[in-house]
Protein backbone atom coordinates (compact mmCIF):
# COMPACT_ATOMS: atom_id res chain seq x y z
CA UNK A 1 0.00 0.00 0.00
CA UNK A 2 2.98 2.48 0.91
CA UNK A 3 4.49 1.48 -2.61
CA UNK A 4 1.25 2.32 -4.38
CA UNK A 5 0.86 5.71 -2.97
CA UNK A 6 4.53 6.71 -3.45
CA UNK A 7 4.16 6.19 -6.96
CA UNK A 8 0.53 7.68 -7.14
CA UNK A 9 2.18 10.80 -5.67
CA UNK A 10 5.14 10.72 -7.78
CA UNK A 11 2.73 10.73 -10.92
CA UNK A 12 1.17 12.92 -9.99
CA UNK A 13 3.95 15.67 -8.98
CA UNK A 14 5.77 14.96 -12.33
CA UNK A 15 2.17 16.02 -14.38
CA UNK A 16 2.25 19.18 -11.98
CA UNK A 17 5.77 20.26 -13.17
CA UNK A 18 5.71 19.77 -16.87
CA UNK A 19 8.82 20.18 -18.69
CA UNK A 20 8.84 22.93 -21.10
CA UNK A 21 11.38 23.20 -23.93
CA UNK A 22 13.66 26.52 -23.88
CA UNK A 23 12.74 28.56 -26.74
CA UNK A 24 15.67 30.42 -28.84
CA UNK A 25 17.79 33.27 -27.43
CA UNK A 26 16.28 35.46 -29.91
CA UNK A 27 18.54 38.07 -28.44
CA UNK A 28 21.85 36.56 -29.97
CA UNK A 29 19.51 35.61 -33.24
CA UNK A 30 19.51 39.61 -33.92
CA UNK A 31 21.71 41.27 -36.07
CA UNK A 32 24.45 42.55 -33.79
CA UNK A 33 24.89 45.75 -32.19
CA UNK A 34 21.26 47.45 -33.91
CA UNK A 35 20.65 51.08 -33.21
CA UNK A 36 17.83 53.36 -34.62
CA UNK A 37 19.24 54.03 -37.62
CA UNK A 38 19.08 53.20 -41.39
CA UNK A 39 22.61 50.67 -41.32
CA UNK A 40 20.88 48.59 -38.41
CA UNK A 41 17.82 48.71 -40.72
CA UNK A 42 19.98 47.17 -43.71
CA UNK A 43 21.24 44.93 -41.24
CA UNK A 44 18.39 43.86 -39.95
CA UNK A 45 16.71 43.01 -43.78
CA UNK A 46 19.34 41.15 -44.48
CA UNK A 47 19.35 39.03 -41.77
CA UNK A 48 16.30 38.25 -42.04
CA UNK A 49 16.35 37.78 -46.09
CA UNK A 50 19.04 34.99 -45.39
CA UNK A 51 16.87 33.12 -42.45
CA UNK A 52 14.23 32.86 -44.45
CA UNK A 53 16.46 31.51 -47.60
CA UNK A 54 18.33 28.94 -45.02
CA UNK A 55 15.57 27.52 -43.27
CA UNK A 56 16.40 29.63 -39.69
CA UNK A 57 12.92 29.38 -38.24
CA UNK A 58 14.87 30.14 -34.96
CA UNK A 59 15.55 33.65 -36.08
CA UNK A 60 12.55 34.25 -38.12
CA UNK A 61 10.10 33.68 -35.81
CA UNK A 62 12.37 35.79 -33.42
CA UNK A 63 12.43 38.38 -35.60
CA UNK A 64 8.84 38.91 -36.96
CA UNK A 65 6.18 40.86 -34.68
CA UNK A 66 3.47 38.14 -33.58
CA UNK A 67 1.17 39.95 -35.75
CA UNK A 68 3.43 40.33 -38.80
CA UNK A 69 1.07 40.76 -41.92
CA UNK A 70 2.03 40.50 -45.58
CA UNK A 71 0.64 42.28 -48.92
CA UNK A 72 1.75 39.04 -51.48
CA UNK A 73 2.27 39.74 -55.04
CA UNK A 74 -0.87 38.17 -56.28
CA UNK A 75 -2.56 40.27 -53.61
CA UNK A 76 -3.36 37.24 -50.94
CA UNK A 77 -2.27 38.26 -47.65
CA UNK A 78 -0.08 36.13 -45.50
CA UNK A 79 1.02 35.94 -41.94
CA UNK A 80 4.02 35.19 -39.17
CA UNK A 81 2.63 31.46 -39.46
CA UNK A 82 3.28 31.40 -43.59
CA UNK A 83 6.52 32.90 -43.56
CA UNK A 84 7.94 30.25 -41.26
CA UNK A 85 6.32 27.51 -42.89
CA UNK A 86 7.92 28.96 -45.74
CA UNK A 87 11.08 29.15 -44.09
CA UNK A 88 10.79 25.79 -42.46
CA UNK A 89 10.84 24.35 -46.18
CA UNK A 90 13.92 26.02 -47.00
CA UNK A 91 15.84 24.15 -44.17
CA UNK A 92 19.65 23.17 -45.39
CA UNK A 93 18.78 25.32 -48.51
CA UNK A 94 21.84 26.12 -50.41
CA UNK A 95 20.11 28.55 -53.14
CA UNK A 96 21.96 32.18 -53.81
CA UNK A 97 21.22 34.86 -51.41
CA UNK A 98 19.56 37.72 -53.26
CA UNK A 99 20.53 40.80 -53.78
CA UNK A 100 18.93 43.66 -53.13
CA UNK A 101 19.22 47.35 -54.40
CA UNK A 102 18.41 50.22 -51.66
CA UNK A 103 15.41 52.32 -53.36
CA UNK A 104 15.10 53.94 -49.56
CA UNK A 105 15.00 54.05 -46.00
CA UNK A 106 13.08 56.20 -44.03
CA UNK A 107 13.68 55.87 -39.80
CA UNK A 108 11.30 57.97 -37.65
CA UNK A 109 11.98 56.86 -34.29
CA UNK A 110 11.09 53.69 -33.02
CA UNK A 111 9.63 52.60 -36.72
CA UNK A 112 11.01 52.51 -40.13
CA UNK A 113 9.98 51.66 -43.37
CA UNK A 114 12.72 49.98 -45.49
CA UNK A 115 11.98 49.68 -49.70
CA UNK A 116 14.02 47.92 -51.96
CA UNK A 117 14.43 46.38 -55.76
CA UNK A 118 15.48 42.93 -56.47
CA UNK A 119 15.99 41.96 -60.35
CA UNK A 120 14.45 38.51 -61.17
CA UNK A 121 12.89 36.77 -64.33
CA UNK A 122 9.36 36.06 -64.82
CA UNK A 123 8.21 32.36 -66.11
CA UNK A 124 8.67 33.48 -69.62
CA UNK A 125 12.04 34.28 -68.97
CA UNK A 126 12.24 38.03 -69.04
CA UNK A 127 13.82 40.37 -66.34
CA UNK A 128 11.36 41.69 -64.65
CA UNK A 129 11.98 44.15 -61.57
CA UNK A 130 10.50 43.08 -58.10
CA UNK A 131 9.74 45.98 -54.88
CA UNK A 132 9.89 45.30 -51.63
CA UNK A 133 8.54 47.43 -48.72
CA UNK A 134 8.90 46.49 -45.12
CA UNK A 135 7.64 48.29 -42.23
CA UNK A 136 10.00 47.55 -39.24
CA UNK A 137 9.36 48.43 -35.11
CA UNK A 138 12.17 48.65 -32.81
CA UNK A 139 11.99 47.24 -29.17
CA UNK A 140 14.39 44.88 -26.90
CA UNK A 141 17.38 46.60 -28.83
CA UNK A 142 16.52 44.98 -32.80
CA UNK A 143 14.26 45.91 -35.42
CA UNK A 144 11.15 43.68 -35.65
CA UNK A 145 9.29 43.59 -39.16
CA UNK A 146 5.70 43.70 -38.86
CA UNK A 147 3.89 44.84 -42.02
CA UNK A 148 5.14 44.44 -45.90
CA UNK A 149 4.40 44.84 -49.15
CA UNK A 150 4.99 43.21 -52.37
CA UNK A 151 4.65 44.42 -55.87
CA UNK A 152 5.99 43.79 -59.59
CA UNK A 153 5.94 46.30 -62.30
CA UNK A 154 4.27 45.37 -65.16
CA UNK A 155 5.12 46.80 -68.41
CA UNK A 156 2.28 48.76 -70.17
CA UNK A 157 -0.05 47.81 -67.11
CA UNK A 158 -3.12 50.61 -67.53
CA UNK A 159 -5.90 51.34 -64.93
CA UNK A 160 -9.78 52.09 -65.54
CA UNK A 161 -11.78 53.33 -62.55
Amino acid sequence: MKSLCFFSLLAISCGLAPAHAAGPDCAALQAADQKTDEDSVKRAERAWLVAEFRGDVDTVGCMLESDYTEVRFDGSIGHKDDILKGAAKAKGSTKPIPTVIWTGIVVKGDSATAYSVQDKHGMDGKPLKLFFTDTFIYHDGAWHPYFSVNAAAVAALQVKD
